[in-house]
């Protein structure tokens, strides 16, 4: 695929490893590790009760999302993650969005209060 058509994108890893390949497997299990592992220390630092991942990277599917459990339970702390729930957002690709949006309309209405 990537002789045919030159740089693959998400879509295209997502694509083959739903189909099985066993190279698009790896890439998704080792990028869920590494954001997992991200993830520990977050986990550690703040002790959530919920992990929501969003952006495009939810097209992926469930071995993207196993593997980021996987490596954030490995790494963190036992009390940290006896509730915690790590799962996409029903969001989707529209998180980061939706999310800026709350954020600037938070902003706003903070900054008439003090007016």
């Amino acid at each position: 695929m990537l002789a045919e058509r030159g740089p693959l994108r998400l879509q295209d890893v997502a694509e083959a490893s739903r189909a099985g390949d066993m190279a698009a497997n790896q890439v998704v299990q080792r990028s869920g590790a590494l954001v997992g592992q991200m993830l520990a220390s977050v986990v550690n630092f703040f002790n959530p009760s919920h992990v929501f991942i969003g952006g495009g990277v939810t097209r992926v599917g469930p071995l993207f999302l196993a593997a980021v459990r996987q490596s954030v339970y490995h790494r963190s702390l036992a009390l940290s993650t006896r509730h915690l729930e790590i799962q996409y957002t029903p969001l989707g690709e529209r998180a980061g969005l939706i999310g800026a949006g709350v954020l600037a309309m938070q902003e706003s209405l903070r900054q008439m209060e003090l007016a």
